[in-house]
C-alpha cells in the first residue's frame, strides 16, 4: 500500500477520481437511508467480539503467544488492507494545494492579516444573528435539521472545486459520541460504510463545519488539512447565516492557533 502512494497520479486518476467515486456512491445509497449509524453498530459488535476472544484466550495466552500473535496480525491486516481499498488510497493522491496552485507556505505577517479578516467577519455574522454584540449565538436547528442544510453549501461549490460535489446524504449523529468527546474529536468517517460521523455533544455552534468537514473526507479526501478547507468553503458557500458563522469561527480559531504555534517555534 506504502508503495502505490508513490504513484500520486496513478492513485488521483485510478483510485480516487475513478473506482473510489463509484463505491462511495453505492456505499452512501446502501446505508445513507438508515436512522442509525450502521458502521457504529459493527463497531460497537466488533468491540464485544474482541472482548470475547481476549476473555476466552486468557488462560494460557502468553503460553500460545505465537499462534495468538499470528492471529492478531491477521486480522490487523485485513483490516488494514480494506481500510485503504475503500477509502483511505485517498491520502495518496495529488495535494489539493497543487491542484489548485496554491502556496502552502506563509509568513506570520500574511497569518496576521488573515486572523484580522476573520475576525472582521464573524464579529459581523455573530452581530448580525442575535442583534446584539454581547451575546452567544445559538443555533436553533436540530442535528438533523444540520446534515440536511449541510447539502446547500456543497451544491454552491466552487467551479475549481467541483470535483467534491456531494451526491447522497449519509451524515449520522455517532453513537461513539460520548468517546469522542473525551478524546476531543468532532466527528469521523466510517471508511466501511461511507457513514459520516458527527459527535452531537460538541457545541451545537461547530456542528455545521464539522458536517462539511466530515462530508468532505466522504467526497474522497484523506487530509484533514484538506477536509478543513473543503469544510470551511461549502459551510462559508452556504445561504444560512448559521452555517457561514460556524465556518468564520472555526477559521479564526485555527488561524490563532497556527498564529500560537509559529510564535512558540520562533
Amino acid at each position: 500500500m506504502k508503495t502505490i502512494g508513490l504513484f500520486p497520479d496513478f492513485v488521483e486518476n485510478g483510485y480516487s477520481k475513478g473506482f473510489y467515486p463509484k463505491l462511495a456512491f453505492v456505499s452512501r445509497k446502501v446505508f445513507g437511508w438508515l436512522p442509525f449509524s450502521f458502521g457504529d453498530v459493527i463497531y460497537f459488535i466488533l468491540i464485544l467480539l474482541l472482548f470475547r476472544w481476549i476473555w476466552k484466550h486468557r488462560i494460557g495466552f502468553f503460553k500460545e503467544w505465537k499462534d495468538n500473535g499470528l492471529a492478531i496480525l491477521n486480522w490487523v491486516s485485513v483490516f488494514y488492507f480494506f481500510l485503504h481499498l475503500l477509502w483511505g488510497m485517498n491520502y495518496y493522491r495529488i495535494p489539493l494545494h497543487e491542484k489548485l496552485q496554491i502556496e502552502k507556505e506563509y509568513s506570520k505577517e500574511q497569518l496576521e492579516v488573515f486572523i484580522e479578516k476573520m475576525l472582521v467577519k464573524t464579529n459581523a455574522l455573530q452581530l448580525q444573528i442575535t442583534k446584539n454584540d454581547s451575546v452567544a449565538v445559538v443555533i436553533p436547528y436540530s442535528h438533523d435539521e444540520i446534515y440536511d442544510l449541510a447539502l446547500k453549501g456543497y451544491e454552491n461549490i466552487p467551479t475549481d472545486l467541483q470535483e467534491f460535489r456531494y451526491e447522497v446524504k449519509s451524515i449520522k449523529s455517532s453513537l461513539f459520541s460520548y468517546p469522542l468527546s473525551y478524546m476531543g474529536f468532532g466527528g469521523y468517517l466510517n471508511p466501511f460504510t461511507n457513514e459520516a460521523q458527527v459527535n452531537y455533544l460538541k457545541p451545537k455552534y461547530t456542528s455545521p463545519l464539522t458536517t462539511c468537514h466530515e462530508m468532505a473526507h466522504q467526497t474522497g479526501i484523506g487530509s484533514e488539512s484538506e477536509c478543513n478547507f473543503i469544510g470551511f468553503v461549502t459551510a462559508a458557500k452556504n445561504e444560512d447565516l448559521y452555517f457561514q458563522y460556524s465556518a468564520y469561527s472555526f477559521a479564526l480559531r485555527y488561524a490563532l492557533h497556527n498564529l500560537e504555534m509559529m510564535q512558540e517555534g520562533s
